[in-house]
């Protein structure tokens, strides 16, 4: 096992879940500007 292993899966859930937020937030974008 390598020392580095852990941040390796700590950046690839961080950079998943930060993803899935941005997607969020545009869908949510989106529907505010299709109301206007």
């Amino acid at each position: 096992m390598m020392p580095n292993d852990p941040l390796v899966i700590l950046h690839v859930g961080l950079v998943d879940n930060i993803s899935n937020s941005i997607q969020t937030i545009l869908n949510r974008v989106k529907s505010v500007s299709d109301v206007t």
